[in-house]
């Protein structure tokens, strides 16, 4: 195994050579660059240039006696560049071996060479300092406490994973192109207020503050809605706002606190036609965006051109479940739901328990972009209802992958009665401890009565549709700096229970293993997971005998050992795991045959994720959580 980076060490040797590159009159800071090309602009014209200047980052240094060879990154790309003591002179070379570190940036002029393999490299002619770093770049990335440091530590995840700045590539290609065609369409981007006095425009608990000049309470904006509405009120036809949004929620695979999405309101236009719309825009972005209409995401094959099925709320639910909406009330609905093992809050009307009867019973199926059309009442305020079918609204969701809601749009609701009517029902929900039951806007519904022409209107989640465009499965990995709690902030105080936690490790009992293997994968696995969650596993670290001799205690929180048929179902459980935000130990077939880290990271670096072999892996977390995702696992023999 490696030897681990000594971050503290590490840190006052490179402090001591920033004071020795000062006490010597040099700028380790310098504020002048002299480039005359990217990278990536002097591989493609190689052999057209003679000399030339690049800058970058050094990501690795190999000395050899009188020379050196370095690797240079900038964003285009790298290269190789070398270090002649007999080219750069005795003196600039000493001072390169003595200053300069893996992290540093540097300018370097030079000509091209091919080396004797056939790479492309820079022979250097000089060189400047400017930048010099004092902490060394973290190696890599594994096991489970790295994933959330990733996040919390973005800089360093772009550095060390180059597959994290093609997510975000992706992410503002989308938005250019999302921009580019509602323009073109006719629609006017605008901004309407983040900080807002009602939190309404869609059914979320918002985040509440206080303004201090104006003495009023004030909230973050769930949704842009109302506003964009008030413009079409004011005459426009076509507007969109590609907005942040932020919503006091849960935090999970799919939810984060604040959130991109763009919405856009047409006049004149009904649901029927967004239907239509979209299912152009949708097959045009996604081939814009990777080049063809087909992608992968989560092991299924999706094909995003158009046009897409179309289900109905009720008779869905009722061909899944065999719940009729139509014949129940909240009450009985509330029984009926908890026959089919739905939890169901005292709060919770009609429309939240038929919502979330879909969700566990008819969205799971939706794996296709597919219309789940005309919704309940309940669930939608903002919503025209359906002539004939007066407890339905003319709204639909675009499901894809059997899970991602992507997009929520309706025919919208114009009569200022009506609207007043809704948002006073939903102000009962309130009244009944709804926290997510949407606010009454009187600003709104006053403009409202000036009179709305007949408008559609869509929200589209911008994070999630990264998720299924670059095959990633969780919220945090698009969003360049993801809500996170505050580092080193513990489930409890001391002196109180800790939450009750629970380890399972899966041993692969399809490869046959020997005994000595599966304990080896059992023993690499507890060893890894203890260390990086360390004494935030223990209660209470010590207790002592009668006659004062210390004994270590054991963690309080249950470890079991499951069996695995195949390597397949680590793979899945992985994947679940990650979803939830479960911790992770893994162990891998390199990791038995050896020790040494950067060949484990070359070989696993050359394999796809399902190519990988799993001799075993441990996923820890809430114990009803860990305990649902292995519960068909049996235990170890």
């Amino acid at each position: 195994m490696t030897e681990k980076i000594n971050y503290s060490d590490e840190n006052k040797i490179r402090l001591n050579r920033l004071k020795t590159i000062k006490k010597n009159g040099i700028n380790p800071y310098p504020k002048e660059v002299k480039r005359t090309h990217q990278i990536g602009q002097v591989l493609a014209d190689f052999k057209k240039l003679k000399k030339f200047t690049i800058v970058g980052r050094l990501r690795s240094i190999r000395l050899h006696g009188g020379s050196c060879f370095v690797n240079l990154e900038d964003e285009s790309g790298k290269i190789q560049a070398y270090f002649k003591k007999d080219e750069v002179g005795d003196k600039d070379y000493r001072f390169f071996k003595n200053s300069f570190d893996v992290g540093d940036f540097i300018e370097i002029t030079g000509s091209p060479f091919t080396t004797k393999r056939g790479e492309k490299s820079v022979l250097v002619k000089n060189f400047k300092m400017l930048t010099k770093s004092i902490l060394p770049l973290p190696e890599k990335w594994h096991g489970l406490s790295d994933v959330e440091t990733r996040f919390r530590k973005r800089y360093l995840d772009l550095i060390s994973n180059p597959e994290v700045k093609n997510i975000f590539s992706v992410r503002s290609k989308l938005i250019q192109f999302i921009r580019d065609y509602f323009i073109k369409e006719g629609f006017i981007e605008v901004d309407t207020p983040i900080l807002q006095q009602v939190a309404s425009g869609a059914i979320a608990k918002p985040f509440k503050t206080h303004h201090n000049a104006l003495d009023t309470d004030m909230y973050l904006r769930i949704a842009p809605e109302l506003y964009l509405k008030e413009l079409i009120v004011g005459g426009y036809e076509k507007v969109f706002e590609i907005a942040r949004c932020f919503r006091n929620e849960g935090v999970d695979y799919a939810h984060n606190p604040e959130f991109s999405q763009i919405e856009f309101y047409w006049a004149y236009q009904d649901y029927e036609g967004l239907m239509k719309f979209m299912e152009k825009f949708m097959p045009a972005l996604v081939k814009n965006v990777v080049g063809k209409t087909k992608v992968e995401y989560d092991g299924h094959k999706i094909d995003f051109k158009g046009p897409y099925p179309r289900l109905d709320f009720r008779e869905a639910l009722l061909k899944e479940a065999k719940i009729d909406l139509d014949k129940h009330d909240a009450k009985s609905l509330t029984k009926e739901a908890k026959k089919k093992g739905l939890r169901v809050e005292e709060f919770w009307g009609k429309g939240k328990i038929a919502d979330e009867l879909f969700k566990k019973f008819v969205r799971t199926n939706m794996i296709n972009p597919t219309y789940i059309i005309n919704h309940p009442i309940e669930l939608s305020p903002l919503a025209k209802k359906i002539v004939g079918r007066e407890n339905y609204v003319e709204r639909f969701q675009l499901i894809v992958g059997g899970k991602i809601e992507l997009m929520n749009a309706f025919s919208e609701l114009n009569d200022p009665i009506d609207q007043e009517e809704r948002f006073k029902f939903q102000q009962s929900l309130t009244a009944k401890g709804d926290e997510e039951a949407m606010g009454k806007d009187d600003e709104f519904i006053e403009a409202l009565k000036y009179g709305m022409p007949p408008t559609a209107g869509l929200g589209m989640g911008i994070d999630r549709l990264v998720n299924i465009l670059t095959n990633t499965h969780n919220i945090k990995e698009v969003i360049l700096f993801p809500t996170l709690k505050p580092e080193g902030q513990k489930v409890s105080k001391a002196g109180k229970s800790k939450e009750t936690m629970m380890a399972v490790i899966l041993v692969n009992k399809e490869l046959d293993l020997e005994d000595w293997e599966e304990m080896n994968t059992v023993a690499h696995l507890t060893a890894a997971f203890g260390a990086r969650e360390g004494k935030d596993l223990l209660q209470q670290d010590s207790i002592f005998t009668k006659d004062n001799d210390e004994i270590k205690l054991n963690i309080q929180h249950a470890i079991m050992i499951k069996e695995a048929k195949s390597n397949k179902d680590i793979l899945k459980l992985i994947n679940k795991a990650k979803e939830k935000e479960l911790e992770i130990a893994e162990f891998t077939r390199e990791m038995l045959e050896t020790t040494d880290d950067k060949k484990i990271a070359k070989i696993t670096s050359q394999k796809k994720h399902e190519e990988v072999e799993y001799l075993g892996a441990l996923v820890y977390g809430k114990i009803d959580s860990v305990k649902k995702l292995t519960k068909d696992f049996k235990l170890f023999n």
